[in-house]
């Protein structure tokens, strides 16, 4: 894992730049585990672990929910934890070309399952990131998808 950042005042990222502890202790990412195993045993990150796993699972059900009206071919397996959703495309479908149109015409990005296979396999795949976005934002992402797979599909029937 990697935390080694820190978003706080200037005055305290310059008192935490200038102190011998962090360039003797590691660097960053050390001295941010640190930090982050303190405020976990005092019971100080409880609440916000909450509210992001339900501001997660708002998003990815609403991406569910949305997709699997919209586009009944795919297959989604919802997670239980985790930032991603993996979508079986009908096979006809390169996820690739979905990416791309969804890129260039909705300026909706995720990623083609073959791009994370290293055998090159998965390529009616898409795997879609649900963690940076509110459930508005994965509702208008879900939207394009289906509206780009279905246009794709009807002109592989032509």
């Amino acid at each position: 894992y990697c935390i080694g950042w820190l978003e706080a005042p200037q005055r305290v990222v310059n008192k935490l730049i200038n102190s011998g502890y962090l360039w003797s202790n590691g660097g960053f990412n050390h001295t941010m585990f640190e930090i982050m195993a303190s405020l976990i045993s005092l019971g100080l990150l409880q609440e916000n672990i909450q509210e992001t796993r339900a501001f997660l699972k708002e998003g990815c059900d609403a991406f569910c929910d949305t997709l699997e009206k919209e586009l009944p071919c795919a297959s989604i397996k919802r997670p239980k934890g985790g930032y991603f959703l993996w979508i079986l495309l009908p096979k006809q479908i390169d996820g690739r070309d979905v990416v791309e149109v969804c890129k260039d015409e909705h300026k909706v990005t995720f990623q083609p399952g073959i791009r994370m296979s290293p055998e090159r396999k998965f390529v009616n795949y898409i795997r879609v990131s649900f963690s940076h976005y509110n459930s508005k934002d994965m509702v208008c992402g879900a939207h394009a998808i289906a509206k780009v797979v279905n246009s794709l599909l009807s002109l592989s029937k032509v």
